[in-house]
């Protein structure tokens, strides 16, 4: 796909401050370590979501198979700017998790650099003094959309709506053994959501009346988009870091988080009094889909400038080949919010409300030991 990369070139360019620091990479080799703890990692993680016709919602990385990426540099720099690898390269490292064939489960990787040999042991051992900084992000199936600049420093990827159907999130620690309570503890790793979610109820303002929805789909959202995941000051490296977007350009055409029934009556969606959610909701799932985030900014101006104007499509049972139209507010969805929008069927109108909700972090208590 040619526009891949014209596409993270236009990022490049526009966001020179940025690049500049995750781009001035050092390849000198570090101390040898001065303790036998290796690193280790805990996590704590928003709900995770899947996409299609409805996320399921899980509570829990810690389940056999899950992969995350996680970059790490260290140094003796005072303000947690060193650059040597943690691994055997600065890029990232595959950490899964995995059985131990006896009953119990483990975060796991192979750790193949220079002194593994020498020192019997196939995970990085922490030097106490060093200052340690970590940037994660889950899955790590997405890898291959992962700019080749990344590191500790920067995550810079691509993520399409249309290729994509997993959820996306990210974590950054800092860690200083000699100084921190933790020690050589687990670092724990606060993964947080990077996308917006999306959820549409349908509801009728005469609920005496029975129809059911049997298509929905959206247009003008922004199909692709670039994110990138940085320190919110540059000059404190420990402190808050950002999640910013900047989408691809939206589409007013394509249909997006398409559901169709096929005109299969057994799978049309009833409109009970409380509305229906267009999107699964039994079960473990919740009846959400992603979106691209609209709060990227250089240099205070938005990215996005005007809002797009996004539109739901809906056919129902009663109006038969009758498209419904109903254009969404214009909010400025942010990474790692929940927008619940309600559409109402008023006779020959449709209305909609919105509830904006920050997704609830829960915790998955994995060492990861590294």
């Amino acid at each position: 796909m040619a526009y891949r990369v014209s596409f993270h070139q236009i990022l490049l360019m526009a966001l020179v401050p940025v690049l500049l620091l995750s781009c001035s990479h050092s390849s000198v080799e570090g101390p040898e370590a001065d303790t036998d703890a290796v690193i280790g990692f805990s996590t704590i993680s928003q709900e995770l979501d899947s996409r299609s016709t409805g996320s399921i919602l899980i509570s829990d990385l810690n389940v056999v198979g899950s992969e995350i990426a996680v970059y790490g540099f260290h140094g003796s720099e005072q303000d947690f700017s060193g650059e040597i690898p943690v691994f055997e390269t600065e890029g990232a490292k595959c950490v899964c998790y995995k059985s131990d064939g006896q009953g119990k489960s483990k975060w796991d990787y192979d750790y193949i650099g220079s002194d593994a040999a020498s020192s019997g042991v196939d995970k990085v051992k922490w030097i106490r003094s060093d200052r340690y900084r970590f940037r994660a992000f889950y899955p790590y199936s997405l890898m291959s959309e992962v700019n080749n600049t990344s590191s500790a420093k920067v995550l810079q990827m691509r993520y399409s709506l249309m290729e994509h159907d997993s959820d996306l999130m990210v974590a950054y620690a800092t860690r200083c053994p000699a100084e921190d309570h933790e020690s050589v503890g687990p670092v724990e790793l606060k993964f947080m959501h990077a996308l917006s979610a999306l959820k549409f109820i349908i509801k009728k303002e005469n609920t005496n009346e029975t129809e059911s929805v049997k298509e929905f789909y959206l247009t003008g959202l922004h199909q692709f988009g670039g994110l990138y995941y940085f320190a919110s000051d540059a000059s404190n490296l420990k402190g808050d870091q950002t999640i910013m977007w900047i989408p691809g350009k939206a589409d007013e055409d394509t249909f997006v988080h398409h559901w169709d029934s096929g005109d299969d009556a057994t799978k049309y969606r009833k409109i009970e009094a409380n509305g229906v959610s267009v999107y699964d909701d039994t079960g473990d799932k919740g009846g959400f889909v992603f979106a691209i985030p609209m709060n990227g900014e250089y240099e205070g101006k938005k990215w996005v400038d005007p809002l797009p104007s996004i539109y739901a499509h809906f056919k129902t049972d009663k109006g038969g080949s009758v498209l419904h139209t109903a254009k969404l507010p214009d909010i400025r969805w942010e990474p790692g919010k929940k927008y619940i929008y309600t559409i109402t069927v008023k006779h020959a109108t449709v209305s909609v409300e919105v509830k904006i909700k920050p997704w609830t972090e829960v915790e998955a208590s994995a060492e990861i030991k590294l």
